[in-house]
């Protein structure tokens, strides 16, 4: 009778443990989300920009406890600004990571590239942090945009450019997906203000000669020159081109909206006109910008718009998860992502359907001030 009680009582010890163990595993475990994107290469600042920000907000929803007691990690991965890793990548994250959905993929080639990954594991990709139309036109059932398109941008570049009194206006573009997606866009813009480039002309999307495209603005001499390029490409552009012709003109597209790219300037950075798709990081106008700018207690890390891109880009992901409920899978927060109407990200309003997934039309322009700023 005593070995009988004694196994009983292990039985209820073991029985006990079990069911702490299953319990804190709950707890522990994590909702995974894929970052596949170009930490290095030409478009590394803006995508650290992007998630800096975009971890602001998950390290304070993980804080507080994370989604129904389960935290988000988000897992990187580097395809070194080359849109024949992307698919591979994604493919990765979603089969050896888990991931329930792919977010802020930085670049036009790449995120074009990962759509047929998309569609074959059902897995959304939010966010992307790029404004092409190919991720808009045709609709597409696993991407959920957040900023205005590219073309919107351009254009109205080009119209503003003009309405302050510049008739002569050079136009460079990177030669790839999303140079040709925003090139359209400048082009709607000078018919709209009944005019063409001084100067058109591409170049190439890895390591293009700048002093050729350099010598091309100088031969010109526009009174103001639209580069459509990365923020590299574009600094080192700007900053050739004024050794010549110190009062140059430049304006630039909202992908180059980042703090590396002001410090990549260096002194020539004062008058270029940068387009913006999101708010000014102090705008008081928008909540959501004052609660990013609260929350980036990091001197070594500067407010700047594509890190606010970042911030809202989480906000839009938490939100999804959350109405996905308990244990979300991808398709649980497709089904809720589809269903999110009049969205308020604290200033700025999102509404997605099951068959509209544009996002946020918001845009500005901005221009860089003597002190390094965005100035609105």
């Amino acid at each position: 009778m005593e070995l009988i009680a004694r196994n009983e009582g292990l039985s209820r010890i073991v029985l006990i443990a079990a069911v702490i163990g299953v319990f804190s595993s709950e707890l522990s475990a994590q909702i995974v989300v894929g970052m596949p994107s170009s930490f290095t290469g030409a478009f590394s600042a803006r995508v650290k920009d992007n998630y800096d920000g975009a971890m602001l907000h998950l390290n304070a929803v993980n804080q507080a406890g994370g989604i129904s007691g389960q935290k988000i990690e988000l897992k990187t991965a580097d395809d070194k600004n080359d849109p024949k890793l992307a698919p591979e990548l994604a493919e990765s994250l979603i089969v050896r990571d888990k991931a329930i959905a792919l977010f802020l993929v930085a670049g036009t080639p790449q995120a074009e590239a990962i759509l047929p990954v998309l569609e074959q594991f059902g897995v959304p990709l939010i966010a992307p942090s790029t404004g092409a139309s190919s991720l808009r036109i045709p609709f597409k059932k696993y991407v959920f945009n957040l900023r205005a398109d590219y073309q919107r941008e351009a254009e109205r570049l080009v119209v503003f450019i003009k309405g302050l009194g510049y008739q002569s206006i050079a136009l460079l573009s990177t030669d790839d997906s999303f140079g040709q997606d925003s090139l359209a866009g400048a082009i709607k813009g000078f018919e709209l203000i009944g005019g063409k480039p001084t100067l058109q002309a591409k170049f190439a999307r890895v390591n293009p000669d700048i002093a050729a495209l350099a010598k091309q603005i100088v031969a010109a001499n526009p009174e103001f020159t639209l580069m459509i390029g990365s923020a590299a490409s574009t600094a080192l552009l700007i900053v050739e081109v004024r050794k010549t012709l110190p009062h140059a003109r430049f304006a630039t597209l909202s992908n180059n909206a980042t703090s590396s790219f002001i410090k990549a300037l260096g002194t020539q950075g004062n008058g270029v006109l940068v387009s913006q798709v999101m708010p000014g990081e102090g705008n008081a106008r928008y909540p959501i910008a004052q609660e990013m700018a609260r929350l980036n207690s990091n001197p070594g890390v500067a407010n700047s718009p594509a890190m606010l891109e970042g911030y809202v880009a989480a906000k839009v992901l938490v939100e999804g998860l959350r109405r996905a409920g308990q244990n979300p899978s991808a398709a649980k927060l497709l089904a809720a992502l589809n269903k999110t109407e009049k969205l308020n990200l604290g200033g700025l309003e999102l509404s997605y359907t099951a068959d509209n997934h544009i996002g946020l039309r918001y845009t500005d322009i901005s221009m860089i001030s003597k002190n390094n700023t965005f100035l609105r």
